[in-house]
Order: C-alpha cells, then structure tokens, then sequence
C-alpha cells in the first residue's frame, strides 16, 4: 500500500501527469464546444433528400464499435492501474488508466449521439414538434457528454493534488 500511495505521489510532482490533464481539458473544451455549436441542434444542418432518406430507411444499429471501444477501454484502465500498482512507467499508466475511464463512461453517450443526429435528420420533414423533439434528445446527450468530461477533468485534478 505504501508503493502504491508512493507511486500516486510521484505522479503529483510529475509535469507529464498535469500534460495528461492538460488533454483531459481539450476533450472537455471540445465536448462543451460540440454542445455549443452543434449545426444539428441549432437547425442550422441542411439535410438532403438522400440524407434524410438513408437517415429514414436505416434503423437503429449498434455495431461493433461500441462493444469494442467498451472492451478497449477496460483492458486499458486494467492496464493503467496495474501498471501503477506494480509501479511501471506510472505516467504511462496513468495516460492509460484517463483514457479507458473516459471511454468507458463517454462512449454510450457519443452512441447516442450518433442516433440522435441521424434521428433529427431523419425528422426534417416531420411536423415541428417531433423535430424539436428530436433536437431537444441530442442537445440532453451533448450536455450529458460534455457533463461527464468536465467530471472527469476535476476527478483527475483532484486525485493528483490529493497526494
């Protein structure tokens, strides 16, 4: 246990862990950004008709991303905290560990996301309150994805200037 808190406070003094945080704070400056300025949720997207019919014809799909992005992102926080707890590379690991965490908990959103956008484009012709509707579900997926980054940032600040 003292090599692990060791280990956590040489990631503090670390320049390196406060570049990762630095990344960390571009992702959710990017996020924040997408909610703001989203052409989909401010109406300003011109769909075409063969947008809006491919967007009509194709029904919701997973697809393989979403479960290997999950299985990815599992295997690399693993990664990252055993590599922190066996005391490897910690800056390395803990690059690892940000980047499985935040696509474990921001990969259902950005999914969502995804249907949403085809939803809305899909709804260009539909009467304004389902397409207001449609709008509204992607702007509360955005808001929910750029939520979940900034929680992310300040958890990760927090834990280094804990140690």
């Amino acid at each position: 246990m003292n090599m692990l808190i060791e280990e956590l406070q040489g990631l503090a003094a670390d320049p390196r862990s406060w570049a990762i945080v630095a990344l960390m704070a571009v992702v959710a400056g990017i996020s924040i950004a997408r909610l703001r300025y989203c052409p989909y949720i401010a109406g300003t997207y011109q769909a075409t008709d063969e947008e809006v019919g491919r967007a009509s014809s194709k029904g919701f799909k997973v697809g393989a991303r979403f479960g290997l992005a999950m299985i990815g992102g599992a295997a690399l926080t693993l990664t990252g905290l055993l590599m922190i707890a066996s005391g490897i590379k910690p800056t390395i690991a803990l690059g690892l560990m940000v980047v499985g965490i935040v696509i474990i908990q921001t990969e259902p959103y950005r999914l969502q996301i995804r249907e949403q956008k085809r939803v809305v484009v899909a709804s260009r012709d539909a009467p304004e309150a389902v397409l207001e509707g449609a709008r509204t579900r992607l702007r509360d997926n955005q808001r929910a994805l750029a939520t979940t980054n900034v929680v992310l940032l300040a958890g990760l600040i927090a834990g280094l200037m804990a140690f």
